[in-house]
Order: structure tokens, then sequence, then C-alpha cells
């Protein structure tokens, strides 16, 4: 197992929530709405960086085929981190 239980509760989406949604909008925003905006936040809106981190959520997940076609379609996603792990 390489990963601990880090689970975000309800009370964190609810909080999620509160701060990125207009109130009007807020009873009808999905959980997946308010975790993948922090998500884009959280990673300072780098297409790639979402990339690997919706990878690895399939892959935490067991979708291991479905990661396996993300990582095939959007290969370029991976290119400069992997060449910054090999630059000394």
């Amino acid at each position: 197992m390489k990963t601990l239980d880090g689970s975000i509760t309800q009370a964190q989406i609810a909080l999620m929530k509160k701060r990125m949604f207009v109130p009007e909008y807020r009873a009808a925003a999905r959980d997946d709405e308010a975790v993948g905006i922090a998500v884009s936040q959280c990673l300072d809106w780098d297409g790639g960086a979402i990339i690997r981190a919706f990878w690895s959520a399939l892959e935490d997940a067991n979708f291991h085929d479905e990661a396996g076609e993300v990582r095939e379609r959007y290969g370029w996603a991976w290119e400069p981190v992997e060449a910054e792990q090999l630059t000394p």
C-alpha cells in the first residue's frame, strides 16, 4: 500500500462549496465540482498536473484500464516531469 487514509470529509467539502460558489448556486453544486475546482486551484491551473492527478485518482480507485488510456492519450503530461526527474 502506498497511501494512508487521508479522506476528504463531507464537512471539508461543504466548506469548499461555501468558499467557491455563490449562494444561489451552492445548493445545486455537486461534491465532484467542488473537489475538481480545489484540485485545479491547488495545482495552479496546470493542465498536465491536473491530468496526472486524474490519472492517480483512477489508479487509486482501481480503474487501471482507464488510467492506462489517460496515460496513453495524454502522455505529454508526463514528459516535463520525467525530464525534470532525470536532470541532476
